[in-house]
């Protein structure tokens, strides 16, 4: 029989106590190892190390909690279900192991997205949107903007021609000179933009790195459209 919302926390503390958590590890086996049924684990072949986690759901709370599992018996089986139902239909882990306790029909986000820090270079960092057809360009649009402006904290600014010559100039200069000397240098290279103070050129110079580079502090995460709660932009 299905369990009510309000039973699950404490059916699966039932089990939890029973069960016996071990760590899996994941290594590189050789064909022959294989054969013999021998391993040797070291550094050269170790890859990973961790524990299952399993993710429920709880109804009406808007909160996702993770209990460590065993591989096998109930506990396993289920973080096993979970995670292929959340492949199939789209739908997280946690209410997905939900759905088969409880029987309470998972939300679907019509868009998902994943901001993917790049590290250690910062112009590696790439916005994923997984977008429903259905959805209107300008939907899309307004989308990535609310991405963009949470997870970035400023507006799009393209580069201009001068921008893009102050962050290749100031790139290429030597690390002794100072600023007055790279001032002149500037001044001389491009007489249209010349500068007639050090701290204006030198303030330029930072922005215009920062702007090319896309230096910020966002962090890699996971989201979709339900995370934004303007009407306006999803009608």
């Amino acid at each position: 029989r299905l369990l009510a919302a309000g039973q699950l926390d404490r059916w699966f503390a039932s089990l939890a106590r029973r069960q016996e958590v071990k760590p899996w590890i994941k290594v590189y086996v050789s064909p022959e190892e294989v054969e013999v049924g021998v391993v040797a684990i070291g550094a050269s072949n170790l890859v990973n190390t961790g524990y299952d986690i399993l993710h429920y759901a709880v109804p009406g709370a808007g909160e996702v909690r993770r209990i460590l599992v065993s591989s096998k018996g109930i506990l396993g089986w289920l973080r096993w279900l979970s995670e292929t139902l959340s492949v199939q239909y789209r739908w997280s882990k946690g209410h997905a192991t939900t759905f088969v306790l409880t029987g309470a029909t998972p939300p679907i986000a019509e868009s998902t997205y994943q901001v993917r820090q790049g590290w250690p270079i910062s112009t590696l960092t790439r916005v994923h949107l997984e977008i429903d057809p259905a959805m209107s360009p300008r939907e899309v649009a307004n989308l990535y903007r609310e991405v963009r402006f949470r997870h970035f904290g400023r507006r799009h600014r393209s580069m201009s021609a001068k921008h893009l010559e102050l962050a290749k100039f100031w790139s290429t200069a030597g690390e002794e000179i100072t600023w007055k000397a790279l001032r002149e240098q500037w001044n001389q290279s491009h007489p249209k933009w010349a500068y007639q103070r050090d701290q204006q050129f030198s303030r330029d110079c930072a922005q215009a790195r920062r702007r090319l580079l896309g230096q910020s502090q966002a962090q890699g995460v996971n989201g979709s459209s339900q995370d934004f709660f303007r009407p306006e932009i999803f009608e």
